[in-house]
């Protein structure tokens, strides 16, 4: 006799919710996750529309800024790792929040992301591509240093003259200091 492991188990529990067309409620309460020396402590919680998962699932092809839009309600994360408060996530009616707060921390994810030569044309092209994607979904991504907004991108960016330095009208710059600081 096969036994189930728990996430199939959870898989199932899942299926059976979104046949009725529940939301479903995560919340996190000092949710401690460990690997090696990096301790990454959430608190919070995001509502996930389980009729959506449940219908996108098969499709390979769905693109992430379609998929968020449709399977996050709202949601609210706070992200502490080791001991330090690094980010603020915030979700609702297709507006999505990312407020940095630890700028070092940025900075080290973003050294860690690609191998380093990457030029300002070429992360330019990739920032262009994604806020477009969110700009048709009806998305908007607000990115922020310690409450303090910087970009705007996707469907509720009003650029002025951020467009003629970014060429695109899905990109707002707020604050252009914010942004040289961040090193975006």
């Amino acid at each position: 006799m096969a036994t189930e492991n728990f996430g199939t188990t959870f898989m199932k529990f899942i299926d059976k919710l979104a046949e009725k067309e529940s939301d479903f409620k995560l919340t996190f309460h000092d949710l401690t996750l460990q690997a090696g020396a990096l301790k990454t402590k959430l608190e919070g919680f995001v509502v996930l529309d389980l009729a959506i998962v449940r219908e996108k699932k098969p499709d390979s092809n769905l693109k992430l800024p379609n998929l968020l839009g449709q399977v996050f309600r709202k949601g609210e994360i706070a992200v502490t790792i080791n001991e330090r408060e690094t980010l603020q996530l915030k979700a609702e009616n297709k507006e999505f929040g990312l407020d940095l707060i630890d700028k070092q921390f940025f900075k080290t994810v973003q050294s860690g992301l690609g191998d380093g030569r990457t030029s300002l044309w070429s992360s330019l092209s990739q920032a262009r591509k994604v806020a477009e994607e969110l700009r048709d979904e009806g998305l908007t991504v607000t990115i922020s240093y310690r409450g303090s907004k910087v970009v705007t991108i996707g469907s509720n960016a009003k650029p002025t003259f951020s467009q003629l330095v970014t060429g695109s009208d899905a990109i707002q710059i707020d604050s252009l200091l914010k942004l040289i600081e961040l090193g975006l």
